[in-house]
């Protein structure tokens, strides 16, 4: 429950991409899934629901079974937040939670440090993190950035006349 506080107070102090429409609580649970449910199927908005199931269990400081334990008397909202631990540990193995400069939030390799870059590189299916190391990068992994995933970042950089940057990676 204190990893889940904390992520929420990071994502409370982003700015959400400047997104007034955008719901607190969906980012964060698709966010700590990496976009996937618990059958690597895209989540829909309903996995807020299990998001709050799991944050309720966990405030009551119970952790939901898995789901190879449940059985027919579990109610729907253990069965939902099961699922969603599930997701969240196939997500999260060996990664890191962060939040950007300009406010982006996401899951990262778990070396991840403060000064690291996270780039949209041509040709790679995910956002890139890059370690800068004098004028070249060393590529560290890739990331699930939440609002950059669907070609949102590669819109909102050509919407904004802005140029390309070129990264040497070694």
């Amino acid at each position: 429950d204190a990893l889940f506080s904390q992520v929420e107070q990071m994502v409370s102090k982003a700015d959400l991409n400047n997104d007034t429409n955008c719901d607190p609580n969906l980012s964060l649970a698709i966010t700590m899934v990496a976009g996937v449910d618990i059958h690597y199927k895209p989540t829909t908005p309903d996995i807020t629901k299990g998001y709050l199931a799991f944050r309720e269990l966990l405030r009551q400081r119970v952790l939901p079974p898995s789901t190879s334990e449940i059985e027919g008397s579990h109610d729907q909202d253990t069965i939902l937040a099961s699922q969603y631990r599930e997701a969240v540990w196939g997500a999260c193995m060996n990664r890191s939670f962060f939040v950007t400069v300009s406010g982006y939030f996401g899951l990262g390799p778990h070396f991840m440090r403060q000064g690291d870059v996270v780039a949209i590189l041509y040709g790679l299916q995910f956002p890139a993190v890059l370690r800068p190391i004098g004028d070249d990068y060393i590529f560290l992994g890739t990331a699930y950035v939440h609002g950059i995933m669907h070609g949102e970042g590669v819109g909102k950089h050509e919407a904004a006349g802005a140029s390309d940057h070129i990264f040497r990676i070694r």
